[in-house]
């Protein structure tokens, strides 16, 4: 055959190669669908890629060198991520340090969510990136495997590993469709990866038919079958729909010793939707309060050293003008210590019961809630009028840490609460411009991971979609961060009435909300979540009563409502904190002591053990195979003498040398020898026994045969004299690679 011709041949067989390897390494990122709430992805990693295969396909066929082919892919699929993530950070077609500065701060956030992450997530942020950092990291080794290692089986190993990771990570949804397609896709790749390195016949008898045209047939009908008998068989097999021998996923969901509830309450909401936590018989329907989180370190909104004291008799006096809601709760599935009431709680009683004042939290001390406790609390509900709100300035809260932000707080985060409440003229006003912002250009959704650090605040201002826990406690960040006294308030929305006018709270009503000291008024409830809003709260919020009145178990829609639009400007920012009316009160010990505390849970170290286990098993099964196919007997001493010249070459082109594919075997010995003349004897031998085994009449090895039976030298034996002398000769990439070789 012309040496143009093998040329051409071998170009159309290396790019419907790259196709495939390239279909195979799409449909390993579609394993994402199980850790995303939508498809949103398909387009970025699909151009990922088509950037990635193709331009190494480019590369190798322009003839540039191996190290800088590898370096400009790298350079491309990088360039690739930036561009799809961060669009808005680039100077033309350039990444900025902005770029940098906005991917490390993402990928950070993910850091700190990944132990609680619960599948699916919003296809936004750190977490888009991540997913297409994995995916290019798959296409990069992946075809570094196939076309410079000239390994078939090794580089389906990457997007193996992705797909098992993910799978390990995500929701069992499209589990079986998407594997079948995995195997389909992974078979079709190693079938023509073998076709494009497999030899090239020189001598055709009849019309030349090329090796793609014999090889489809077989693929088809093989791969085929494997996928039909997997899709037939596979879902029949026992255990086949058991529970997962590792459960992988975030299982708090309930309060239980955590005195910083707003940790949990995304668990509860996604785990535990259905679940009847209590019921309250009220007179009237209210946010359902358990606690107010005072302390903001710059990681979460929690609950401070504070003392507790005892509810016997009036806890406090109600304010002028309040209403009395006489509540009776009792316990179902709610966890924990803490006992949620409507604000403000006055008097309460039940066994075990302390409070502290401050918070607004009442707290069971003698042992955790059981189903079937019952309390009582009576609150003094407030009436607020925008008129009264007005007339009230905010510069006395009761304690400084109200006003408190971390050094660290971002300052980008000031600027928007500047901007955004720049021409309001009181904090009232301030306020409702900052609830404005959130329910009309928000977006509500429970596929976001918990968080409400600094981190997660920059991140929620940018995405502009999160659930209550991000917008209570940026809306909280952001009014302190102009001077205001804020806390995030944790509970529950109203619940679902019954027909005896009790109402059930369900996990699906886990709520936060945001709270503003008014001096002589209290803390005032603000409402910055789509889809929210506080009953008795209508007249100063400007929302009506709302909740998430949705099937358990399925997220609501991102609802919007608007509120009055904002009027007038803000004080000063850095307006001075009045003096505390008792000072010296935090540091009396009037009771038993409570201390916020984070749950444990979200992904187990035992599966990162599993996915590293089946990273190393897929790593070594191609050694473990070559060892096994070397040492078992055959018959056929041809195919056998075929295959170490084959392993001959490919040690002799692992050192840099191109092997010409137009030469026989004794051209090519006599090529290679100036490089190699150490081995010059052995591998002319072995080049003449492979000339014997391909072209002789039968029975032309009889002089070959293998050392194992004679003790004398034979093919073998040359096949690994010349790879010792050929690795040595290899630079420390190159013997790397050597390691991923083909399977045969």
């Amino acid at each position: 055959m012309p040496a143009a011709e093998l040329r051409g041949r071998e170009v159309e067989l290396d790019a419907v190669a790259t196709v495939g390897l390239a279909a195979y390494s799409f449909v390993a990122a579609l394993g994402y669908a199980r850790v995303f709430g939508d498809w949103q992805f398909v387009g970025d990693v699909l151009l990922i890629v088509i950037v990635g295969h193709g331009s190494s396909l480019l590369f190798r066929h322009t003839r540039v060198h191996g190290a800088i082919a590898v370096a400009a892919t790298i350079a491309a699929v990088s360039w690739t991520v930036a561009w799809l993530a961060y669009p808005e950070t680039f100077a033309a077609i350039f990444p900025t340090p902005t770029t940098w500065n906005v991917a490390w701060a993402d990928l950070g956030l993910v850091r700190d969510q990944f132990q609680t992450a619960v599948a699916p997530v919003e296809y936004v942020g750190g977490w888009s990136l991540l997913a297409m950092i994995g995916i290019a990291f798959a296409v990069l080794a992946a075809d570094t495997f196939a076309f410079r290692a000239h390994a078939r089986g090794e580089s389906l190993v990457p997007g193996a590993v992705l797909f098992v990771f993910i799978a390990a990570l995500g929701a069992d949804r499209h589990r079986v469709a998407l594997t079948l397609a995995l195997v389909a896709a992974g078979f079709v790749a190693a079938a023509l990866l073998r076709v494009r390195f497999m030899a090239v016949p020189r001598t055709v008898l009849g019309r030349s038919r090329g090796p793609l045209s014999l090889a489809w047939p077989a693929v088809l009908v093989a791969g085929s079958v494997v996928v039909l008998g997997s899709w037939v068989i596979g879902p029949r097999l026992p255990g086949a729909t058991a529970d997962a021998l590792v459960d992988t996923h975030n299982e708090s969901g309930g309060v239980t010793e955590v005195l910083s509830p707003l940790v949990d309450i995304r668990a509860r909401l996604v785990n535990r939707a259905a679940t009847e936590l209590f019921v309250v018989d009220a007179d009237a329907p209210a946010y359902w309060r358990v606690s107010g989180l005072p302390e903001f370190d710059g990681s979460t909104w929690s609950l401070p050293d504070r003392s507790l004291e005892d509810v016997s008799g009036e806890m406090a006096a109600a304010p002028p003008g309040s209403v009395q809601n006489h509540q009776v709760i009792t316990v179902a599935e709610l966890e924990g210590k803490l006992v949620p009431s409507a604000a403000e709680p006055i008097a309460a009683s039940g066994d075990g019961l302390r409070w502290n004042p401050e918070t607004s939290t009442i707290v069971r001390t003698d042992r955790a809630l059981e189903r079937g406790d019952v309390f009582e609390v009576t609150s003094a509900m407030p009436a607020f009028t925008p008129e009264l709100l007005r007339a009230t300035s905010s510069s006395t809260p009761p304690d400084p840490i109200y006003v408190e932000l971390p050094a660290n707080f971002p300052s980008s985060v000031r600027d928007m609460a500047r901007a955004v409440t720049n021409g309001a003229p009181t904090v009232y006003d301030a306020m409702l411009a900052l609830q404005t912002m959130f329910q009309t250009q928000f977006q509500y959704s429970l596929n976001v991971p918990q968080g409400h650090g600094n981190n997660a605040i920059e991140a929620f201002l940018r995405q502009r979609i999160g659930y209550c826990e991000q917008f209570a406690g940026t809306f909280a960040a952001m009014a302190r961060s102009l001077g205001v006294p804020a806390r995030v308030a944790v509970g529950f929305t109203y619940g679902v009435a019954q027909p005896d006018g009790s109402r059930v709270v369900l996990g699906k009503n886990a709520h936060a909300w945001p709270e503003v000291w008014f001096d002589g008024l209290g803390w005032v409830p603000f409402e910055p979540t789509p889809g929210r809003g506080a009953p008795g709260a209508e007249t100063y919020t400007g929302l009506a009563a709302a909740q998430d009145d949705t099937t358990p178990g399925v997220p609501p829609a991102a609802e919007t409502e608007t509120a009055p639009p904002p009027q007038g400007s803000l004080p000063a920012a850095d307006a001075p904190v009045g003096p505390l009316n008792d000072p010296e009160f935090f540091a009396q010990e009037t009771g038993p002591q409570f201390r916020a505390e984070v749950p444990s849970g979200g992904v187990r170290w035992n599966v990162v053990w599993i996915v590293l286990g089946v990273t190393a098993a897929l790593l070594l099964l191609p050694m473990v195979i070559r060892r096994w196919r070397r040492a078992r007997p055959s018959a056929d001493v041809s195919r056998q003498v075929a295959a170490l010249w084959s392993r001959a070459l490919g040690a002799v082109e692992a050192t840099g040398y191109r092997v010409d594919p137009t030469l026989t075997p004794v051209e090519q010995a006599k090529a290679i020898a100036p490089r190699l003349p150490v081995v010059a004897r052995p591998l002319m031998s072995l080049a003449t026994a492979t000339t014997a085994a391909t072209y002789g009449p039968e029975g032309g090895l009889a002089g070959v045969t293998d050392e194992r039976a004679t003790g004398e030298p034979g093919p073998r034996r040359w096949c690994r004299q010349i790879e010792k002398v050929a690795t040595d000769e290899m630079t420390f990439t190159g013997r790397v690679g050597r390691y991923f070789t083909t399977w045969t």
